[in-house]
């Protein structure tokens, strides 16, 4: 399998701005701006797994301070300067909301 390659470089906050302005959507690594397209295609198997995951941490999670988000919730990572659309993400602070 490929690693997708970059198709842009610019800062966290120039990035944040362009993205606004786009119809599909892009990941963000230390400078350099990804298509999610890119990616490997969803296969039956994953997204099955993905949905899996997610309902079960919904359901584990009810009543409680976190929420759990699918993969159109982009999710900030400071440590790594970076911007993602996990599959699945569960988020326990007042930022998530």
């Amino acid at each position: 399998m490929g690693v997708p390659q970059p198709v842009l470089r610019m800062t966290c906050d120039e990035f944040l701005e362009w993205e606004k302005t786009q119809t599909e959507k892009h990941e963000y690594l230390d400078g350099l701006v990804y298509p999610v397209y890119a990616m490997v295609g969803a296969r039956d198997a994953h997204v099955t797994v993905s949905l899996n995951v997610a309902s079960l941490l919904k359901a584990h999670l009810r009543g409680g301070p976190c929420r759990v988000y699918i993969s159109d919730m982009k999710l900030q990572v400071d440590a790594a300067n970076a911007h993602f659309y996990p599959d699945t993400q569960t988020a326990c602070h007042s930022r998530a909301r």
